[in-house]
């Protein structure tokens, strides 16, 4: 407590700020928990208003509807008297285009408006019929063209049973679209922030309030991730614009209602509504005044902070300016070694080269001379030379691993695994092997060779390492996994013990090099090399004697979403 008076108008100033933000977080908790609340219900509001008034608009016709398939003409399927009542119908009720229904073979027996000269239609092969035919009680069509009208149209049908229950057929209803678009354009947000987006079983547009109309002209791949987004019940999604939302399925899933709000409720939009601002202009201007007093005793400390700013300033920038020269020294030293290993490695395969030549010529020569040990040492000397050639080669492919030149673009992943299983054609032959490439792997934004290069030397682990009771099978493919793609090669080799597993990414680790196929342990490596440069992982699942799977994640390689197809007429 003595030595509060010498520091007492710091103290006083830090005291004072740390108050006024502790007041000003509690009332910005409160209110805009409440504020956030209120959107939250303004979105349920909106939602159930027009999910109620889409069930009502079906509800009023569905009740027509199973009190015309309880008629005579409907249970006797007398066709002239259903045509009589199905016309008298449509121009009864002006919004329905057509009443008509089938008999429990998909014929249609009866219809509101002319059938085709060709002969009744056959519906068994549409997907409402087979749907009813399996147990569902109602089944709500997309937005079409009607098939014999042409006009746009939506509407639903339902199931005709005979006296034991059992499935006799379908009677449905089409309704003009115009009259639903009007109907929900009536349909009233409980404010103006709050808008509407109807979603057909397809997942494509079929309503959206006059504020959202931007979203028909969003490009394939964004709408398929919006779409995506708003699998969700509720949450924040961005369309040119940040927006809250929340969603709910119609029919059993049919159609999905989505009401959005101008979002996230931030600060920035918390302050602008004013919000916070009253309640701090006491405690802004309490500081203030503070602050004029004690800031003419405290100008003495600032001057000596201002100066070691200064001071701390200068050093950073020497150290600054010592990391960059460690920096372009790093380059030089990396360029230094790609040389080196490339040199290297030609120097190192040209003596290699001489060994296997002379030893050539030595059999050639002198093999009718050799013992059959003598023969077998030069097969040994041409196999050890062989062998040191591809190590060379793989530890120079290691060290280059990684360093492509040019730019990164999209890369069809199942076109780069046919890249690399071309190269490896030789082998495909010889084993007899099946590779299956999924040709439905997500596009990747990324260097071409890293990803052939990647798959091709899975592909050579796959097939060197086969099982030597079956023909070798090694499928490609990708899935969703926790978020992420993930890629995956998959044989039926010989698989590995689980406590090999991160030893075989290990530089040079082979499991058992004296029985092990051919190879220098340099492989999987160079493809851990590859994934780390893109943010990812490699790793294996495999079990003795039931073949393996290589997968591995390429988080920064940027995966795009596949556009989806346009809604056929129905």
């Amino acid at each position: 407590m003595r030595r509060l008076p010498q520091h007492g108008p710091s103290m006083a100033i830090v005291m004072i700020m740390v108050m006024t933000m502790v007041y000003a977080g509690m009332i910005v908790a409160v209110d805009y928990a409440a504020r956030h609340e209120l959107m939250r219900r303004d979105l349920r509001s909106g939602l159930d208003n027009f999910t109620s008034a889409t069930r009502a608009y079906f509800r009023s016709y569905e009740a027509a509807v199973t009190a015309i398939s309880e008629t005579d003409c409907i249970r006797s399927r007398d066709p002239r008297n259903c045509v009589d009542l199905f016309q008298r119908l449509n121009d009864r009720f002006p919004g329905v285009v057509n009443f008509a229904a089938t008999d429990r073979n998909g014929q249609f027996f009866a219809s509101g408006q002319p059938l085709p000269a060709s002969g009744p239609l056959d519906a068994s092969g549409r997907p409402f019929f087979s749907e009813l035919a399996g147990g569902l009680g109602m089944y709500v069509m997309d937005p079409h063209r009607g098939p014999l009208t042409g006009e746009p149209v939506v509407g639903f049908t339902v199931p005709l049973r005979d006296a034991q229950g059992a499935f006799d057929g379908v009677i449905g209803i089409s309704t003009r679209f115009a009259e639903l678009r009007t109907l929900w354009d009536g349909v009233r947000p409980p404010n103006d922030d709050v808008s509407v987006l109807l979603l057909d079983r397809n997942r494509k547009i079929i309503f959206s309030s006059h504020d959202l109309d931007f979203v028909d002209g969003l490009p394939e791949a964004e709408m398929a991730r919006v779409v995506a987004e708003l699998n969700r019940p509720e949450g924040s999604v961005s369309i040119r614009e940040d927006f809250l939302f929340m969603a709910e399925d119609l029919f059993e899933g049919t159609w999905r209602v989505v009401t959005f709000h101008p979002g996230p409720y931030g600060l920035r939009q918390y302050l602008k509504d004013g919000g916070l601002l009253p309640y701090l202009i006491l405690p802004v201007l309490l500081l203030g005044a503070i602050g004029l007093v004690l800031a003419r005793r405290d100008w003495r400390n600032m001057r000596g902070l201002e100066e070691k700013v200064s001071l701390r300033t200068a050093e950073l920038a020497a150290t600054n300016q010592e990391l960059s020269a460690s920096v372009r020294t790093l380059g030089k030293r990396n360029a230094e070694l790609n040389m080196f290993a490339t040199v290297s490695s030609h120097d190192l395969r040209e003596p290699l080269r001489a060994v296997s030549t002379y030893v050539s010529l030595i059999e050639r020569r002198y093999g009718g001379q050799l013992d059959e040990d003598g023969r077998a040492f030069i097969q040994f000397a041409r196999d050890g030379a062989m062998r040191a050639n591809r190590v060379v080669l793989d530890l120079l492919d290691y060290t280059q691993a990684g360093n492509c030149g040019g730019k990164p673009a999209m890369i069809l992943p199942g076109e780069a695994a046919t890249q690399a299983l071309a190269r490896l054609d030789d082998l495909v032959r010889e084993t007899g092997a099946v590779v299956r490439i999924d040709p439905t792997m997500p596009p990747l934004f990324l260097y071409e060779d890293d990803l052939a290069q990647l798959f091709w030397h899975l592909l050579d682990n796959a097939l060197k390492h086969r099982h030597p009771e079956r023909p070798p099978v090694v499928s490609i493919h990708a899935q969703w996994r926790d978020g992420e793609w993930v890629f995956c090669v998959e044989d039926n080799g010989q698989g590995i013990e689980a406590e090999y597993f991160e030893k075989i990414f290990v530089l040079f680790q082979r499991l058992d090099p004296r029985n092990a196929p051919e190879g220098t342990g340099i492989g999987l490596s160079i493809c851990s090399k590859i994934v780390d440069k893109y943010g990812g992982r490699i790793w294996i699942e495999s079990e003795p004697a039931s073949g393996s799977r290589f997968l591995f994640n390429l988080p920064d390689a940027w995966p795009y979403a596949v556009a989806l197809d346009t809604l056929p007429e129905a």
